[in-house]
């Protein structure tokens, strides 16, 4: 299992030690840092990866918010609890914005077990995060981390499919990609220099939810969940297309998707075709990874013998 980060923000010494064990005792596979300040929690997360920020609210250059805040800056999908002595009627809440956070107070003998409990399920759930996840996404990922991208034959094989795509479709842009945990992640592209972007910045994250069926997107800027993208405002992209790009055991690794610079229709032909590219696609990744693995077992078999 990989180990868990957790980010322990709270100046008083004593406290924050007391939270520390606590969660290291009751979450195991769980590395905890901890800090005093606004400055050290933003130090600590522009050098970690961390899975749960874990806050007081009072600090002595700013708030628990100032840290949820940066912490929002920096990784977006980073679960934040405020975990404090200050009565609720006594936090400010208007500089939280829009910024998804979990309250739980110190006070009482259990306030460490619900904490490490809370920690738990909201690293699990994934439930602060600006984009949806589905009900299987600890066991997506794990698939996914089971497949080898890193191949150049694999790479010229999915770019014949993408310009195949593009040129189908007659759209600027056509791509095969992966989604990781945080990123979207791209194994080729036609029409464009791309190489990953940001989970909640993607709307192939959107796609991998319904493993059976195409995405289409007929204008992205009647779409209240795109159209205030950054990325898709300055590319001019208006249309999408996406299929799920599925394994056997029915996870979406990611898609084959397609863009254009215009509002278009897309009709039940043109979804089956895009149905046929993503799974040759996929069968293309599938043999591959067969293909890599069956390299590395005649390797490790040869070793042996040598011995």
């Amino acid at each position: 299992m990989t180990e868990l980060t957790v980010l322990c923000i709270d100046p008083d010494d004593a406290s924050r030690e007391r939270t520390a064990t606590a969660l290291r005792h009751k979450l195991s596979d769980t590395a905890v840092l901890s800090g005093t300040s606004l400055a050290e929690a933003t130090e600590l997360m522009h050098t970690q990866a961390i899975d749960c920020l874990v806050t007081e609210y009072e600090l002595p250059d700013g708030t628990g918010f100032g840290v949820i805040a940066q912490m929002r800056d920096t990784a977006p999908d980073t679960s934040c609890i405020l975990f404090t002595a200050t009565d609720p009627d006594s936090i400010v809440t208007d500089s939280t914005g829009v910024v998804i956070t979990e309250y739980l107070s110190k006070n009482g003998p259990t306030a460490t077990d619900r904490l490490a409990q809370l920690v738990q399920s909201t690293i699990r759930s994934r439930s602060q995060t600006s984009y949806p996840v589905s009900e299987n996404e600890e066991n997506r990922l794990a698939a996914l981390a089971q497949y080898d991208f890193d191949d150049d034959s694999l790479r010229v094989a999915l770019d014949r499919i993408t310009q195949l795509a593009s040129n189908h479709f007659e759209t600027p842009l056509a791509s095969v990609n992966i989604i990781t945990d945080h990123s979207q992640n791209v194994l080729s592209c036609h029409g464009a220099d791309v190489t990953s972007t940001a989970r909640e910045d993607s709307v192939c994250t959107y796609s991998i939810l319904d493993d059976t069926s195409a995405t289409v997107i007929n204008n992205l800027s009647d779409d209240p969940r795109f159209n205030t993208n950054p990325g898709l405002q300055e590319s001019g992209l208006r249309f999408y297309a996406g299929y799920p790009l599925t394994t056997l055991d029915g996870f979406a690794l990611g898609t084959l998707c397609i863009y254009d610079a215009e509002p278009r229709m897309f009709t039940p032909a043109d979804r089956e075709y895009l149905r046929l590219l993503a799974e040759e696609a996929m069968d293309q990744i599938e043999l591959h990874q067969y293909l890599t693995e069956d390299i590395k077992y005649d390797s490790s078999r040869l070793q042996g013998e040598d011995t």
